[in-house]
């Protein structure tokens, strides 16, 4: 018996495909309205957060956290003993603070009790009181809190609204709708925390995590480190997106000691790495520090793992001081003495260009 397997026509194939299409972008329409609506709450919470904060103020002219007598106006308050002194007109210490007995802590306690904001009003010391279950959550399950300090060096104000747990996309679009759009500067900034290989790769992948970008960090260089607790040192970056070599957004130095290091490395791009090249790129490079006067410059070759079984090579540069002459010797010299020599290289002023040494006299 001849048995044959029947498959599918394009006609069923394409309706298939239009199917998992529509479904695809239902579930995908259906996360931007839920984010949507969660970076609305988060924006709430800011402006509500606010306005009960001057409401209480206004009404009790003190702050609330910070009021030295909210246990006499309002029936069940606590006044804070901890995270400042209270009544210096200012809500002192961390905004993410668990301690009950925080002005920071307590704040949300008196904007409950004097009916400005929702919530448990009891004492978060409370037995069976679970704080981080008292305290306030976003609509991203992170912390909402309030503080006097400023959380951002620079920054000034009466108080602080801070929120975590925020995507980048989310702290992005919270700025646009309250403020200028840019994380670094007006009423509404972003600070990120992010891990990487090295401090120059976390930086980067906070920039991304504030500003959500499909550039890859290729490779970078580390020049002109300084020792101490206030280490410096500047850094020029290569970046890639879809196979183009972008423009670098980050100011630049070169090296005080040569013009361009690339054009000594041997190493090369899209080439097989070899370690052996790479010391001797570095021992190159010290080699060009050398010939500047910096005898003490350590360069240390690192690699970066990539994804494809690739790396990248950095040069991570220790530059050093310059190198002082403290005292010129002379050995086997006899037609002229040590003192002679010297002034060769010493400039006159009384006599010819203050440049130019004398000529030496004719020994004898």
């Amino acid at each position: 018996m001849d048995k044959r397997q029947q498959g599918f026509t394009l006609v069923e194939i394409a309706v298939v495909m239009v199917i998992i299409g529509l479904l695809l972008g239902g579930v995908l329409k259906g996360q931007e309205l839920i984010n949507s609506a969660k970076v609305k709450s988060v924006i709430n919470d800011f402006r509500n957060t606010s306005t009960h904060i001057f409401a209480y103020q206004d009404r009790f002219r003190a702050m609330p956290g910070d009021d030295p007598g909210v246990a006499n106006r309002l029936a069940g308050a606590v006044r804070a003993s901890t995270g400042g002194s209270a009544g210096n007109g200012r809500i002192d210490g961390a905004w993410n603070s668990t301690t009950a007995t925080d002005e920071t802590v307590l704040v949300w306690q008196h904007v409950r009790l004097a009916n400005l904001a929702t919530g448990d009003g009891r004492s978060p010391g409370t037995d069976g009181i679970v704080i981080t279950d008292w305290l306030p959550r976003n609509a991203a399950g992170g912390r909402l809190g309030v503080t006097g300090t400023t959380p951002i060096a620079g920054w000034s104000g009466t108080f602080f609204i801070c929120q975590d747990n925020l995507s980048g996309s989310f702290a992005r679009q919270i700025d646009i709708a309250m403020d200028d759009g840019l994380p670094a500067s007006g009423s509404v900034k972003t600070t990120v925390h992010a891990t990487g290989d090295g401090p120059v790769d976390a930086s980067f992948n906070a920039v991304k995590a504030i500003w959500p970008h499909q550039a890859r960090l290729q490779l970078y260089q580390v020049h002109a480190v300084t020792e101490g607790t206030d280490a410096q040192a500047t850094v020029s970056v290569r970046m890639e997106e879809e196979g183009r070599i972008l423009p670098v957004i980050a100011k630049v130095e070169k090296p005080q000691a040569v013009e361009n290091l690339a054009e000594i490395v041997k190493s090369k791009s899209r080439r097989v790495y070899s370690p052996a090249q790479a010391e001797a790129d570095a021992a190159a490079i010290s080699q060009i520090y050398a010939s500047d006067g910096r005898l003490a410059a350590r360069v240390d070759p690192r690699i970066i793992r990539r994804s494809d079984n690739r790396v990248d090579l950095v040069f991570e540069i220790l530059e050093g001081d310059v190198t002082e002459i403290e005292r010129i010797g002379f050995v086997g010299n006899r037609a002229f003495s040590d003192k002679k020599l010297r002034n060769v290289r010493k400039p006159k002023q009384a006599r010819g260009s203050p440049y130019e040494p004398d000529p030496l006299p004719p020994p004898g």
